[in-house]
This record gives C-alpha cells, structure tokens and sequence, in this order.
C-alpha cells in the first residue's frame, strides 16, 4: 500500500527540516519511492528519468542527510533515522513546504474570518465562495475547514481542478461527467455515472439528477463539496459560466426541495475572474476573502516557532517589509527561530536572488519574463505610491499570483515592500512612458481633438490616417492575443476553438482528422539545469521545426502545455499523421540541442520529443474531447515506452 497524504508531508517536512531548505521536485520523488523500498531502477522506470541520474541524485541526497545528521543515512536505514529525527524533535520548527495540516501547531486562525466560514457550511445549501491570492494559505485553510466539517459527522469530498486531465474541459458534457464520477469515487459510491446517463435531456439535467438520486437522497448526513482552482476553468468562458449557472440552481433548489438542502458547496480560487460574463456568473452565496495576518497574529506564529524574544518592535519591522503575507512571514521566522542569521541580516539581504526569498521571487520573475505586459505594468505600480486603474485582465494575472492587492476603490497597489526592492532592479529596463492614469476616470484621447466646427481639412485627413494606424494596431493585437507570446503558435485556448470548429465541420460527412500531441522529453529537469532563457529558446526551436513538418499556418498548432504542443491535421488519414509525426520526431532531433553536462545519465546527449497520435473519422456520434483524450493518452503510452518515440491510437 503507497504512502498517505499525510505521510508522505510528514517524512517531507521531516527531510526538509534537517536539510533547512525545501526538497526538489526530482528528490521528493526519490524520498518517496526509497521509503517505499523501491529500487532506483524502479523509479527511474515509473518517472521517466534515466537510472544513472536518479541514482546520482539519491545519492547526493543521502549525503546532504548524513552531513547534517552527522550520522551515515542510506536507502536501507532512510526509515528507521527519518522517523527517529522526528521524535527527537517533534516540538522543532517545520520549514514551511506547502499546505498545513488541520492538526499543525502552525496554524494560526484568522477570526472571525474562520468563524464565518464555519458558520457558512452549517446553513443547509451554502455556497461558499474562499478567494484568496496563492500562498496565503487558502489551502491549509479549506484542510481546516473540512476537518471541522467532519466533526459534525459531514460526508467531505475535496476536488482539486489541478489535478484532472485537460481533456476533461473539453466541453461541458465531458466535465460534468468527470464531476459525478470524482464525487462518487470520493464518497465510496459504486453507481456509475454514465450508466445513469440519458440521451436527450442535457448534460445539466443529468448532472442534477445522479446527485440528487444517487448521492443525495440516500445519504442519512449533508455533503460538503470542496472545488479548489476555480481559477482553472476561467480560461474556458462558456464551460465556467454553464457550471457556475447549474451551481446558481442547486443553491436556489435548496430553499424548496430537502435533497439540495443536504449539500454545501464551497468554491476556492485565487481571485475573481476578468471577463464581466463569468463575474455576474460567479455573484452567488457567500464570499469571503482570507486576510492577510494582523501584528498579533504574527506574533503567535513567532511565538510557535519558539522565539520568545520577539517583540513589537521586531513584529513592526518584519511587516513593514513583508506585510501579512503568511508564507513570507513564515520562511523569515523559520530562518530566524533556526539562528541562522539575526533579523537585521535578514533585512538587509531579504531581496538578494539567492536569499532566503530567492526562490520564491524567482518564480515570480519567471512568471513576469514570460509576460511583457506583466512585467511592464508590475513596473508602474511599484512606481505608483498612490495606486493606479489597471485593465482587469492584466489586474486579475497580477492579483492571483499575489503581487499587487486591489482596494475596494478599484486601485491596484504593490503588495508588499518586498516586491519592490526586489523588482525595482529586476524591472529596471521596462520603459513604459506614459504611465498610466491615476485618477478614477480614465482618459479618452478622442477629448483632446480640436471641435470640429473649427478643425481644417488637414487635421481630418491625419485624424483619418490615424485612425486607420488604430485599426492595423488592434487587428495586430488581436492576432498576438490568440497566439502564445514565446513560441508564436496558438495559444490553447484559440487551438481549443479551432479543434471545435474542424471537428463540427467534419463531422457532417465523415472526412479523416488526426491530432497529434508532442511533448519534450524532460523538459522541466532542462528547465531547472539550462535556466529559463535556454528553455524558451528550445521551446522556440522546437515550435519552428514543427511548423516545417506541417508545411502550414500556425493556426493548425498550438502550444497545449508548458512544453508540449498540439497539431491538428484536418484531412491527415492514420498514415499521414504518422508520417509527420516521425517527421517531427527525426527533425527534433536533428537539432541537436544539448543537455546540460551538470546532470548525468540522460538517455540522449539531445533535447528529444514523444509524440501521441490520434486518427479517425469525425462523426456526430463522437466528440472532439474525444480525439484529444486519445492522443494525450498515445502521448503518455509514448513516454512510458521510454520517451523519443511515437503512438499511434485509432477510433
């Protein structure tokens, strides 16, 4: 039987506690499997990495253990030092790693925020909306929240929309089966969705109806239902809006009928969504925002990670560079109750790259080297004391990733001081003159034109020329919105789209259509040992290479994931597709880029793809989610295969 949850966060907080720093994602992955018993043949198999490398890895792990153990930690006493280190310092400081247990002597609650929410959950068909930016503990807070829920005897299931497949937003059909399946799973339930399913009724119809007759009503006790990463479904506008409508339903169903009554949904995301559609959608039940940590509250936290010396003027000092934010607070006082270094070091060094905030700065950073836009209006915030009005898209990226806060008057401002010692040199070079307008109307350039009783032919002829520049510069803008901003090809959304329309065009006289799903063989360990810059660059190489095997428009590829893009060859029998995919796969190759000497054992010396491939005839009777579905699964059966190769899936 694997590891719990709960046992794999203690044996990794255990690990990271000894280490003082967190574990990376490829050590976690051998801690876990080496607690297991497995070998690293074992585990090179099921994750794909070469054995060579996961047995160098292991092995400088084990050494990083025995030097700050002081005593020799192997695979075959991993178990017996891991769990001693833990009862000889139980009442020791964690270093902050992900979510809290209900249970840590960590949490520290944020009334009467917590007793609002519990409250909520109490009242029969709640709606509970939790908004709250990322690593602001939201999560630690939902586990808390579901563990009093059981105290009052509630049936809990907890659904994380970072974990489902992508081919599950494929439409709303497919995800609402998707969402009766995972709630029945997670009750124990053994009915089966899609055998209760009935054509010619909707899918909300019968969505509405599995819960009522076969969760529902059978159940003596209420249902509290958790969906965490609402903000995932944002990115599909009419699937979001058709969900969030039927939730809208269930929570008025429940002032009338008692079945719905038994249910309480609680929705939980970063920060609301930009488009005004999907925020009229999402107006519903109660909304709590988590807020950030008072002085009071920081001084708990201090006093659990046993400082007892800290004081108000220390409390004051840290907050004046890290606000409340719960996860900044936490490193500092780790790395303070740890006596590393004195508060006044770690004022001083806070913004350095490889400080104690480096890592997570880094990411941020990342996130902003990825978007101009980003990067250029993070710049004129940190700039602007007063605040500023941003465009809501732009306010929404920068909100949920925790940057900026949005006061109720609509301006944006830095979140922490942090941020901006830190981004000030990052984002130095931005140059964005105008910046933008800091008063609460916005400007209409069309109010500076002279009247036109009084405005000569001259200026119409250049108004008219100008206006025709606009026009080129938003068709140009609209073009670079449907295509991702690195490898110059469809963004996912826009190939989502494109897959839709080929497929209801095919579908009416059985034309062949292919899709294929390439991804880059390892390509978040060549991330983490070439840098970001090396990484967009291979993204960018690649993106070309399949543009010449298709011989087409970039509106017939998509990037589909961080390092994996989708092709969809409308017309392209079995052979043909099979055809370009090895073409793909040779040229990939070809290109010769190469790994980095600072990891050992890579199955190549060159960056490599796999490729799935799904082919068939479009009909009504089947769906496009369909044809992805069966290329990401082509896709995985290549990877497990050993990666550089290609799967070729009929239906």
């Amino acid at each position: 039987m694997g590891m719990t949850v709960n046992g794999i966060n203690s044996i990794k907080g255990a690990a990271e506690q000894i280490l003082r720093r967190p574990l990376e994602p490829i050590e976690l992955l051998i801690l876990e499997n080496s607690w297991e018993n497995r070998t690293y043949s074992e585990i090179a198999r099921v994750s794909g990495y070469a054995s060579v490398y996961v047995r160098e890895v292991g092995s400088r792990l084990w050494q990083s253990l025995s030097d700050a153990l002081g005593a020799r930690v192997t695979k075959k006493n991993l178990q017996l030092l891991l769990s001693a280190d833990q009862v000889s310092q139980v009442n020791a400081p964690e270093f902050p790693s992900g979510p809290l247990a209900a249970n840590s002597p960590l949490y520290i609650e944020r009334d009467p925020f917590e007793q609002q929410a519990t409250r909520a959950i109490r009242q029969s068909g709640c709606l509970l909306r939790l908004k709250a930016p990322r690593k602001m503990g939201r999560t630690s807070f939902l586990y808390r929240l579901m563990a009093e829920a059981k105290k009052f005897s509630y049936r809990v299931v907890v659904l994380n929309l970072r974990q489902v497949e992508s081919a599950m937003f494929a439409n709303l059909d497919t995800f609402l089966r998707w969402f009766c399946h995972a709630i029945a799973h997670q009750l124990g339930e053994s009915s089966n969705p899609n055998e209760d399913w009935q054509h010619g009724i909707g899918s909300k119809l019968n969505c509405t109806a599995y819960l009522e007759q076969k969760i529902l009503e059978p159940s003596k006790n209420p249902v509290v239902l958790a969906l965490q990463e609402l903000d995932l479904l944002f990115q599909y506008p009419q699937l979001v809006e058709e969900f969030l409508s039927l939730l809208r339903g269930w929570h008025e169903e429940a002032q009338r009928l008692e079945n719905w009554q038994k249910l309480r949904v609680i929705l939980s995301y970063s920060t609301d969504c930009h488009l005004p559609s999907v925020q009229t959608s999402l107006d519903i039940g109660v909304s709590l925002r988590l807020p950030e940590f008072t002085p009071t509250q920081v001084w708990q936290l201090a006093q659990r990670y046993n400082l007892g010396d800290f004081n108000e003027d220390h409390c004051s000092r840290l907050m004046s560079l890290l606000g409340g934010h719960p996860y900044l607070l936490a490193i500092a006082l780790y790395h303070l109750s740890s006596r590393t270094m004195t508060l006044e070091t770690l004022l001083q060094r806070a913004s350095e790259t490889n400080g104690i905030f480096g890592s997570y700065l880094r990411s941020h950073g990342l996130i902003l080297q990825n978007n101009a836009e980003l990067a250029e209006t993070l710049y004129e915030v940190i700039h602007s004391p007063t605040g500023i009005f941003l465009d809501a898209g732009v306010g929404y990226q920068l909100e949920s990733v925790g940057l900026i806060r949005v006061e109720a008057d609509g301006r944006a401002y830095l979140a922490c001081q942090l941020y901006r010692q830190f981004f000030a040199t990052q984002l130095q070079q931005v140059q964005r003159p105008p910046l933008r307008n800091t008063g609460s109307m916005a400007t209409d350039p069309l109010t500076h034109l002279p009247s036109a009783a009084v405005v000569p032919l001259e200026q119409f002829q250049h108004l008219e020329q100008r206006l025709e520049v606009l026009e080129q510069q938003m068709r140009e803008l609209q073009r670079l919105h449907r295509l991702d901003r690195v490898t110059q090809v469809m963004n996912r959304e826009t190939f989502d789209a494109r897959l839709r329309q080929v497929w209801e065009a095919f579908a009416s006289n059985g034309q062949p259509v292919s899709l294929l799903l390439c991804g880059i063989d390892f390509f978040n360990v060549y991330l983490e040992s070439c840098g970001p810059i090396q990484a967009e660059i291979c993204l960018q190489q690649v993106a070309r290479t399949i543009r010449a095997c298709v011989d087409r428009t970039t509106e017939d590829i998509g990037l589909y994931g961080p390092s994996q893009f989708a092709v969809l060859l409308s017309h392209g029998t079995a052979e043909q597709a099979l055809a370009v995919a090895n073409q793909i796969r040779q040229d990939v190759e070809a290109l010769g880029i190469r790994h980095s000497s600072n990891y050992m054992g890579w199955p190549t010396q060159v960056v490599t793809v796999s490729i799935g491939v799904a082919s068939t005839l479009a009909s009504s009777g089947q769906t496009a989610a369909q044809l992805l579905a069966m290329a990401e699964n082509g896709y995985k059966q290549a990877e497990r295969q050993g990666h550089n190769c290609i799967k070729l899936l009929n239906f």
